[in-house]
């Protein structure tokens, strides 16, 4: 057992198609199961390192409309992938997040990740 405090992270809003993924199951397909995992290895592993995490550990996935959420703790979260818009509660400021980027989040505050640029 670990002695580490875990955020704690409260979904106010799911967003469209939000999931918990990680780097699939390689090598299990002679047996009917496919790879599945995230759509972006290289991201998923960027954004763990970026916070200090193994770079296989689960990652949340966000497509197309993303999730607002809020977190009990401090805690840094990272993301990675695709430029999207991001808000922040306690700021009410909106800005574009680079595509890696690291911020850290307050107890009780929020952050609401916007829809990537389809092209």
């Amino acid at each position: 057992m670990t002695n580490k405090k875990f955020a704690l992270i409260d979904t106010l809003n799911p967003g469209l198609f939000t999931t918990i993924q990680d780097k699939g199951r390689v090598g299990w397909q002679a047996h009917g199961v496919s790879v599945s995992g995230a759509a972006d290895l290289n991201s998923m592993m960027i954004a763990n390192l970026l916070v200090g995490n193994d770079g296989d550990a689960p990652i949340m996935e966000c497509v197309m409309l993303a999730p607002t959420l809020s977190f009990s703790r401090d805690c840094v979260i990272a993301t990675a992938g695709a430029n999207t818009p991001r808000s922040e509660s306690s700021k009410n400021v909106r800005r574009v997040v680079e595509q890696f980027a690291l911020f850290s989040r307050a107890p009780e505050s929020a952050a609401r990740l916007g829809c990537s640029r389809c092209r």
